[in-house]
């Protein structure tokens, strides 16, 4: 299952503005950020555990066997690694940095024209950053760190569906922080869809239409970096 909502920020615009004038619900299906992970790491950067939130990485790749007809590789299927696993790291970012000021990003294409590998720096005008990385040609660590001026989250392997994360404090020893055990968790996903739906919302207001309209903007200017174009665009 491809994870961006759509190919770019035009087809999500369409599709955000045809859900509000129908007032029928929609949600990008972005099961990280209902686990209890992501609620525990928004806990801690608000209460200060880190201090200032200045720096943030991530990375998700993972060998996939070049097909030029494969939904990885053909962009008539809106194949590339940004789309289809970068979205995770790029999610985090924007979660806890918001949308970025400048982009730097590079990349290899396959012959499809798909982006086999991509690498962005996310820059913001208060001097924090970002570095995230997908590729279809190794397998990476899936790791992902979280830093402030006093102290650090890391999220071990792999980060995008973990139940445990470690505290690093200067001076202190690392906290291990085990969370509930997930069945496979998509069930936190599904709880708050039915949650909407039984209270007449047409969106989710932790994975709002305004924040996918943020992350797709964002793979556009990424892909516009790396040279990718899908039919149509």
């Amino acid at each position: 299952m491809r994870k961006a909502m759509a190919l770019n920020a035009r087809q999500v615009g369409e599709m955000v503005a045809a859900a509000q004038h129908h007032r029928a619900f929609l949600m990008e299906a972005m099961w990280t950020r209902f686990l209890p992970l992501m609620q525990q790491i928004i806990g801690l950067i608000e209460t200060g555990k880190i201090g200032q939130l200045k720096y943030i990485q991530a990375n998700f790749g993972f060998l996939a066997p070049f097909q030029p007809a494969g939904r990885l590789y053909d962009l008539r299927l809106g194949g590339g690694s940004l789309l289809d696993i970068g979205i995770y790291p790029l999610f985090l970012c924007l979660q806890l940095l918001g949308e970025p000021d400048s982009i730097h990003a590079a990349g290899y294409l396959a012959p499809t024209g798909a982006d086999e590998t991509c690498h962005a720096i996310l820059g913001y005008r208060d001097g924090r950053s970002a570095v995230i990385s997908s590729t279809l040609t190794c397998q990476t660590s899936l790791t992902a760190e979280i830093a402030g001026t006093e102290g650090l989250i890391r999220i071990p392997s792999p980060w995008y569906k973990n139940d445990r994360l470690l505290l690093c404090r200067p001076g202190e020893k690392e906290e291990a922080i085990q969370l509930e055990p997930m069945v496979n968790g998509f069930e936190y996903q599904i709880r708050e869809v039915t949650r909407c739906l039984e209270t007449g919302l047409i969106e989710s207001p932790f994975m709002s239409h305004a924040f996918s309209l943020a992350m797709s903007r964002t793979m556009d200017a990424i892909r516009d970096r790396i040279g990718v174009k899908y039919p149509g665009e």
